[in-house]
């Protein structure tokens, strides 16, 4: 008994010592969180520490948040600089989330109350119940924030008579180091449903979800990354040729920048669709599934650092015409624009640091599951030159150079009855291709492959220029 009463005063011990601790850092490692989140958004907002009441178990603070080029726009609905009133706990260990930390931010408010006036009364006549939101968010011993967001159920009504919009608790999650600023979050809800019956049209989506990860973030450059939007199913009900059809489906899309080495970078693109019942199928011409994949690959990380400063820069300029607007300086505005006109030039710098002669490559995968399978398949290397001269002139130069800007191959397999219903001219040049030997037609599929290689098109061993093959097909 004597030894169990000693460990416990131990462990309160701990705890008093560790909360002492941590509530005399209480302040710092709030302001922590908020650099963390203003790195993330690089000037489009920023958090400011307003107001800090501490005390031992915890502390109540006022934060500013400021979206830039939105102070003098009238249209902007959230009031700036919005004022954010959180409740701050200090650990060592929160019970409630069964998790170890250093701090534990807590909001619950209400939509309308960020609102301005104006915003608000159009807010409240399409939502009338409003939204109220639940936000937590604790700062582990690591240094890595832990982000948990929840809202009501969200019902309201649209703009004309009859339409209306469901969309079920929608939760957010997210953990990321205040430090590499490297995490992941995600945005959910078990389902949602938008309606306009005057129109006969109805979305419904379940499970829908959209998924963000940064893997590596650099303030002058590019994050590098990826993100994806999925649902478990989506249906929707509209008019084909004036008759009340449904489609259910499966989508799915996801995209993703990923470092490779000092100096590359691929950026992938993914699609998927799947239809769930034979009535889509039908109205997808026998479509049963469809994947896309596209990939540039060994882009250089130059041109997207180039690029992004350009963006950033670009986003400056649109507030700064966006404030000239507003105080009615014509001066300060024209100005703004020739500066913006101006940012165009360096297009082609971009574009030469961005792809790279034998180095940047582009890949297409298309497979489409009918009765049959078609598939496209390209794999194409960029050989170009750099561009010289002007926007102008590099824009007539690659027009002019185009059939020597990559070299490869193709592989296209494709349904002759698929073809005929969403590509006839394909169709008929594919039916000229095989009468002519460079294509076959086998158990109703179309068959081409070929290069790419020094300005010509290789089908079969044979060389053709782009113009003089075209020709001849047509012929």
């Amino acid at each position: 008994m004597k030894k169990l009463l000693i460990a416990l005063l131990v462990v309160v011990a701990l705890f008093l010592g560790g909360r002492g601790y941590i509530s005399g850092k209480g302040e710092s490692y709030l302001k922590e969180t908020l650099q963390a989140f203003n790195t993330l958004e690089q000037g489009k907002a920023k958090a400011e520490l307003e107001k800090f009441e501490n005390s031992f178990s915890g502390a109540e603070a006022l934060i500013r948040l400021s979206v830039a080029g939105t102070s003098q726009a009238a249209d902007f609905p959230l009031k700036q600089p919005l004022e954010l009133r959180e409740k701050i706990d200090y650990g060592p260990v929160f019970l409630s989330e069964m998790m170890p930390g250093l701090i534990r931010v807590r909001m619950q408010p209400r939509v309308s109350e960020w609102l301005r006036p104006e915003a608000k009364k159009r807010f409240l006549r399409t939502v009338p119940g409003d939204i109220n939101l639940s936000y937590t968010g604790i700062l582990d011993w690591s240094h890595v924030y832990h982000e948990r967001g929840r809202s009501s159920r969200i019902v309201g009504k649209g703009t004309k008579s009859g339409e209306s919009f469901l969309i079920e608790p929608v939760q957010v999650q997210s953990s990321f180091s205040t430090r590499t600023l490297q995490g992941e979050a995600s945005i959910s809800t078990a389902a949602m449903q938008l309606s306009n019956p005057a129109g006969g049209e109805e979305l419904k989506m379940s499970e829908p979800r959209l998924e963000f990860r940064i893997e590596s973030f650099d303030p002058k450059g590019p994050v590098f990354g990826g993100f994806g939007l999925r649902a478990q199913e989506v249906e929707l009900r509209t008019k084909h040729r004036k008759q009340a059809v449904t489609l259910r489906f499966v989508p799915a899309f996801e995209a993703a920048l990923q470092k490779k080495g000092e100096k590359w970078a691929d950026l992938s693109l993914a699609l998927r669709m799947k239809a769930e019942d034979e009535a889509t199928r039908k109205l997808w011409e026998g479509i049963g599934s469809l994947t896309l994949s596209l990939k540039l690959q060994s882009a250089g990380i130059e041109g997207l650092i180039a690029l992004s400063e350009m963006q950033k820069e670009r986003m400056k300029l649109q507030e700064q015409i966006a404030q000239a607007v507003g105080k009615k300086d014509d001066i300060a505005m024209q100005k703004a624009i020739l500066a913006l006109s101006a940012l165009d030039e360096r297009w082609v710098e971009i574009y030469n640091k961005l792809f790279v002669k034998g180095k940047t490559r582009l890949l297409v995968d298309e497979t489409i599951i009918t009765d049959k399978k078609s598939r496209l398949q390209l794999n194409l290397l960029y050989i170009g030159e750099p561009l010289r001269g002007n926007t102008m002139s590099a824009m007539i130069s690659l027009a002019t150079n185009a059939d020597r800007l990559v070299e490869g191959s193709f592989d296209l397999e494709l349904e002759q009855a698929l073809a005929q219903k969403l590509y006839p001219q394909a169709a008929m040049i594919l039916d000229s291709m095989v009468s002519k030997g460079m294509a076959k037609l086998e158990d109703g599929v179309y068959k081409l492959k070929g290069e790419i290689r020094d300005g010509k098109i290789v089908i079969n061993g044979t060389r053709y220029a782009p113009q003089e093959l075209l020709m001849l097909i047509l012929m």
